[in-house]
């Protein structure tokens, strides 16, 4: 048996984004909300556990100082729609959860179609989560200009 990432649980989501450039200004901003449908995992006694569905949302602004360097300004976060859950030593994954992430970020492009970006995110509010510092950094390549 191959042990699954995450916490095994499949989920479907459907979401709706909504942004807007405000070129020849060098700033824009976009929106996104979704509603993830959860399912089930099976717990170690073999019973079947309900997660509880999910709202995410992100929003994102944006500036572009240069035209290789965008700023940019990021929040996100989950609105669990299942009760809160106090965590212990036996219960490590909730099952619902609601937390918001926020950051600045930047997106540097450099010649040959290669994009660079890198986003700081604290938790300033959460329910059944930590309280973290995220750094994540990322790399995309643009295949036809």
């Amino acid at each position: 048996m191959v042990p699954t990432l995450g916490n095994g649980v499949r989920e479907h989501e459907l979401g709706l984004s909504l942004g807007a450039s405000l070129w020849p200004r060098p700033f824009y901003g976009s929106l996104t909300a979704a509603y993830r449908l959860r399912g089930s995992r099976q717990a170690a006694g073999g019973e079947q556990i309900e997660m509880f569905d999910e709202i995410p949302i992100m929003a994102e602004v944006g500036w572009a100082p240069h035209p290789s360097l965008w700023i940019r300004g990021l929040a996100q976060g989950v609105i669990g729609l299942g009760p809160p859950e106090s965590l212990d030593i036996f219960n490590l994954t909730p099952l619902t959860q609601s937390y918001l992430k926020v950051g600045p970020g930047l997106i540097l492009t450099i010649p040959g179609g290669i994009q660079l970006s890198l986003d700081v995110m604290l938790t300033p509010w959460g329910i059944n989560t930590v309280q973290s510092v995220d750094g994540i950094v990322g790399i995309a390549y643009e295949f036809a200009p």
